[in-house]
């Protein structure tokens, strides 16, 4: 018997024309040749068609196996490919001749967790990469490629070695310069992978589920001027500026539910969290005493008023509405883009949002954290700052922000 060794089914697990199995360990080369009718394995960087056999020695499928240079896997790790054909039962029975053969199969965080263990990836990489695996938009995905590449890791090592170096005041001002960008760029940098949530309210017949789709681009909210239509909360991922953003569109107040499933679709929007609420107003655009009482508490300092149906009154002054538009023509979609870019996305008010380039910085909870703390450990006294503290928090980012408790 090999060596143990770790597989990973690296392809979306169900029916499929193909799935792509890894393997890696000590183990993976000897138990693999075994698991093969030529016994023969490819040389590095090529591929091979072979067979592979099941514990009585006949065929289970016919398969292709790679050789895979750590530099060309997703985990850093050197691997062997076995790519068989896609069905889940030929999956599951792939799976379970590698375990005979030894084998141990790992998840996704699993392969992460053991590449941070052999260095193949620091803590910030990992991160990355698994946020990248399932990024949402374009904009994440480019960021998060770079970052799996190193890049907030460079400026985190660079960090490091400052605070190393003899006290100086060019150096004690660079450190900080750096640090203070991080800390700044991480409100946008954290919503490329942890996406703003926002809840669409307000009354009944506002145009709620109109504005849904206008969001989705698409009819996903039965749309009609019956009080009542949506009874229920739906949810849905849009892209603002290419950033995720993921939309609640919830039941109108209304003070008397027809049945049970109204009833208690208001009674979870009552309990709902989200980072934010857009609350329709119609026209007039003016606040009501029912629209004041929801506001009231928890919503009131992160909401945004939006006066909806613009097309039907478009010479009314705002009144009580921080923008205007019409969720059915369009018009004024823009300016609501740019309020939630400013509000919540941790964009500059006048910038050119949609061509911006997201500079690195943290973009996990733990590694804000660490690099805020590092910050203040720098700056708490003046003259004498705390550069252990500061190196012990860089490091903490570096090695150890993931997984995230």
């Amino acid at each position: 018997m090999s060596e143990a060794f770790f597989y990973h089914l690296a392809s979306p697990p169900g029916e499929g024309g193909i799935a792509v199995f890894e393997l890696f360990g000590p183990g993976a080369s000897e138990a693999l040749a075994a698991g093969l009718a030529g016994r023969r394995l490819p040389g590095p960087g090529r591929s091979r068609l072979d067979s592979l056999l099941d514990e009585a020695g006949e065929t289970l499928d016919e398969v292709v196996v790679g050789s895979q240079p750590a530099s060309s896997m997703w985990s850093g790790i050197e691997a062997f490919t076995l790519s068989v054909h896609g069905g889940s039962w030929l999956q599951e029975r792939t799976a379970s001749r590698l375990d005979s053969l030894g084998g141990v199969g790992l998840d996704r965080a699993g392969v992460l967790r053991h590449a941070l263990e052999l260095g193949a990836v620091d803590a910030v990489q990992a991160a990355a990469c698994e946020l990248l695996l399932d990024a949402r938009t374009d904009r994440s995905a480019k960021f998060f490629s770079r970052q799996r590449s190193g890049e907030l890791s460079k400026i985190l090592s660079q960090c490091v070695e400052l605070a190393e170096e003899p006290v100086n005041t060019a150096g004690l001002g660079k450190l900080e310069e750096i640090l203070r960008g991080l800390v700044e760029g991480s409100v946008r940098a954290r919503r490329l992978g942890e996406p703003l949530q926002l809840l669409i309210a307000g009354c009944a017949n506002t145009g709620k589920s109109t504005l849904f789709n206008r969001f989705m681009e698409k009819e996903r909210a039965a749309v009609s001027s019956q009080a009542g239509t949506t009874r229920d909360l739906l949810r849905g991922t849009a892209a603002v500026f290419d950033v995720p953003v993921e939309l609640a569109d919830s039941v109108g107040l209304r003070l008397e539910p027809e049945d049970t499933v109204e009833a208690e679709a208001l009674s979870l929007l009552a309990r709902r969290e989200a980072d934010g609420c857009l609350y329709l107003l119609a026209p007039p655009w003016r606040l009501t005493d029912r629209d004041r009482s929801f506001l009231a508490g928890r919503w009131d300092r992160k909401t945004v008023l939006v006066g909806n149906k613009l097309d039907g009154a478009p010479d009314l002054p705002a009144e009580d509405a921080d923008v205007v538009l019409s969720a059915l023509t369009g018009e004024g979609f823009d300016s609501l883009l740019d309020v939630i870019a400013q509000r919540w996305l941790g964009y500059d008010a006048g910038l050119p949002v949609d061509i911006n380039e997201d500079p690195a910085a943290p973009f996990t909870a733990s590694q804000a954290a660490a690099v805020e703390q590092a910050l203040s450990a720098l700056v708490k006294t003046p003259g004498t700052p705390l550069l252990d503290e500061v190196k012990r928090c860089l490091i903490i980012g570096l090695q150890y922000s993931w997984p995230q408790e």
